[in-house]
């Protein structure tokens, strides 16, 4: 049976891995197509749709209308990807001495974030 976008959405709010992997699965070629178009590199288009996907998962419960997840999901990979060229911006314009700077980032967070993007690698990868 093939659920529906604003199904699959309700049940990952509710903590179904299976059903926001299978919201990767239906929408991961839109999202790098977009992130890719807007980017014009593979690598860094692939970054910026597993960060549109982690970012996503972060905010399902933000996601006001769940039959337009794929609307809301490409909003996303547009911002990621317009972050994604400023941080190339300032990369490009900062000394090296600036170049490590310390992160803030919640370890759990980040092992949360690493086990996603794993996934998101195996899933680019099959299509790839």
């Amino acid at each position: 049976m093939a659920y529906s976008d604003a199904e699959l959405v309700e049940r990952a709010r509710r903590g179904d891995a299976a059903a926001f992997d299978e919201l990767t699965e239906r929408h991961l070629d839109a999202a790098y197509g977009l992130a890719l178009a807007l980017l014009g590199s593979p690598d860094e288009a692939e970054d910026t749709v597993q960060d549109a996907f982690v970012r996503a998962l972060e905010r399902l419960e933000q996601c006001r209308s769940p039959d337009r997840f794929r609307s809301w999901l490409l909003q996303i990979v547009r911002h990621e990807a317009l972050n994604a060229s400023r941080r190339a911006r300032v990369r490009a314009a900062l000394p090296l001495e600036h170049g490590n700077v310390a992160s803030n980032a919640d370890p759990s967070r980040d092992y949360e974030r690493a086990e996603l993007r794993a996934r998101l690698r195996v899933a680019v990868g099959q299509r790839t």
